[in-house]
């Protein structure tokens, strides 16, 4: 009876500290995952702004280049352990980049000698970009903020079923979301949908019948 009770408490000891573990490990995969989601969005942020930069012809003073300010938002789907299969989470990344990238004309100096330039503000919101020249259109200021908003329809069913030699087991799940970023002078809803590649984007310009993403695993056990 003692052999017994100490292995019965050796048995549960090792479940508390392998669900700790577990839990442990859940949490700094996730602040990993999130780390590395910022730091791509940086980058890429600053990739973007410098091609916009570079590239950007003004027609009126024929100048190449321009002084841009670019926004980047993104949401980003992480796995969720505790959500139900293929629900996942969605977490946003927000980052900016500044770039002056300007060659003014002779023609175009003033008097004093300084010379114009254009002024770009740009702002991607996932697969939705939107730029201005103009001043008061929209405004990128991070420190204002902005706002995310999302909304998600999810179900999941499970199936079930014995023939004379075999079990199957099947699980579908259908998810649709919206999300909704807001920021000074503008408000972009947007939807979710997989691309040819199977990875989840978002664009407002979603049709109707792809905006539901629905998922299918199946097994089969024999008796």
């Amino acid at each position: 009876m003692k052999n017994l009770h100490e292995r019965g408490q050796a048995v549960a000891e090792m479940a508390i500290f392998g669900s700790i573990v577990i839990f442990v490990l859940s949490v700094l995969i996730a602040y990993v995952q999130k780390l590395n989601d910022q730091q791509l969005s940086k980058m890429e942020s600053f990739r973007r702004a410098l091609q916009k930069a570079t590239t950007y012809q003004d027609t009126e003073t024929e100048s190449p280049g321009a002084s841009v300010q670019y926004l980047l938002v993104q949401h980003r789907r992480h796995a969720d352990l505790a959500g139900g299969f293929g629900k996942g989470i969605t977490v946003p990344t927000h980052s900016d980049a500044s770039v002056y990238w300007a060659i003014p004309t002779a023609s175009h100096y003033g008097s004093s000698g300084g010379g114009a330039s254009t002024d770009m503000q740009i702002a991607r919101i996932n697969d939705d970009e939107r730029s201005s020249t103009a001043a008061g259109e929209f405004s990128i200021n991070l420190k204002s903020g902005t706002d995310d908003e999302a909304g998600l329809e999810y179900n999941e069913t499970k199936y079930k079923g014995e023939s004379k030699g075999s079990i199957v087991n099947s699980r579908d799940s259908a998810r649709k979301e919206t999300v909704t970023t807001t920021f000074p002078g503008a408000d972009i809803k947007q939807y979710s949908y997989r691309d040819p590649s199977g990875q989840y984007r978002y664009y407002s310009e979603v049709p109707s019948s792809a905006r539901r993403v629905q998922k299918r695993m199946q097994w089969q056990t024999a008796h």
